[in-house]
């Protein structure tokens, strides 16, 4: 996996998981701010648990997809990554790479609440 490997900013993208009746909100990302988010993601300890997997209503996480298809998803206190080479699982306990990724969305793209440092529920244990 190339992480920002030539390929064009509008090549990335991110979006939240909202439950609101409406298309979930997504948004292109800079190639240079997603290998920041992504050094997020490499320094959050691994975890045995489960892929997250947000649910209920309202806010049920975020993603963060490259151009060549990998993704990564935050929900629930815990990061994931998806490609066709490998899935991980971390801890993000304090929320850090859900918050980096929620930061990379332009004004006004999330609703009130949602933006990065808003308060959520805790991490399931």
């Amino acid at each position: 996996m190339t992480v920002g490997g030539g390929q064009g900013d509008a090549s990335w993208a991110a979006g939240a998981r909202l439950y609101s009746g409406r298309v979930d909100p997504s948004w292109s990302v800079a190639a240079a701010r997603a290998r920041v988010v992504i050094e997020v993601f490499r320094a959050l300890p691994p975890s045995a648990r489960v892929h997250p997997a947000g649910g209920g209503v309202g806010y049920r996480g975020c993603w963060l997809r490259a151009p060549d298809g990998t993704s990564w998803v935050a929900a629930n206190g815990l990061a994931a990554l998806r490609s066709s080479a490998q899935d991980e699982v971390r801890e993000d306990a304090q929320r850090a790479f859900e918050d980096a990724i929620l930061a990379t969305a332009p004004d006004g793209v999330l609703p009130p609440g949602v933006r990065a440092g808003a308060r959520r529920s805790p991490p399931r244990a």
